[in-house]
């Protein structure tokens, strides 16, 4: 009965620190600050122990303004006049759901620190590039619009696969598809500069597109 009286995010919360403890992680070790929730919601993504220090280190050793990307759109709450009481100022929509999202997470941070660090820096990447197809607004109606951004395409992905798009003169996009919904695709570059980006039989306007940098200098800043 207590359940029906209480905010859907701070169920949530509790939900993150049970599986942070569960993780094997002691309570005195739960993440405080504005990171702390995006810390917790990867652990809760990759499960399996080796891969959860994996992650934890990728995040730690992230340039700030990944990291700090990150931290505000994984404290996104998708509910309006809701947030997070480890993230506070953490109140603008849409909330993004990056499907997909564990099993490309897990799928590298098995393989060993550098794979974990690249997975995060392009998770960094999608939601970076989705803000900028969906700018951050205030309005109620927005705090409650979330936006499903499909990695299909990503999922299977190590770093080498991600680079390699941008050496054999291709690159990687978000594409806005509809008012909820976005995808990662891999495109020409030729396309892309011409503003003939398709997605299932579609042209799609340059507006509506945007670049992840993911090529080697990008990732090695």
């Amino acid at each position: 009965q207590d359940l029906v009286n209480r905010q859907p995010t701070e169920l949530f919360e509790e939900f993150l620190e049970a599986e942070w403890r569960n993780s094997g992680r002691k309570l005195s070790e739960l993440p405080s600050g504005p990171a702390a929730i995006a810390l917790m919601r990867l652990v809760v993504q990759v499960q399996d122990p080796a891969a959860i220090e994996a992650v934890v280190s990728a995040f730690t050793s992230l340039p700030s303004s990944l990291r700090d990307a990150l931290s505000r759109e994984l404290a996104c709450t998708g509910v309006a006049g809701e947030c997070y009481k480890r993230c506070p100022a953490v109140t603008a929509g849409p909330a993004f759901l990056v499907y997909y999202s564990p099993a490309f997470l897990r799928h590298c941070c098995a393989c060993n620190l550098n794979e974990a660090q690249a997975a995060l820096w392009t998770l960094a990447e999608v939601y970076r590039a989705a803000r900028v197809l969906w700018p951050a607004r205030n309005e109620p109606e927005w705090q409650e619009h979330e936006v499903v951004v499909h990695i299909d395409e990503l999922k299977d992905c190590f770093s080498t696969d991600l680079v390699d798009a941008y050496a054999n003169g291709e690159c990687w996009l978000v594409v806005r598809v509809s008012n909820h919904t976005a995808v990662v695709v891999r495109q020409p570059l030729e396309q892309v500069l011409a503003g003939t980006v398709r997605h299932c039989q579609l042209c799609v306007p340059p507006s509506s597109c945007e670049v992840l940098r993911l090529w080697p200098a990008a990732m090695a800043a």
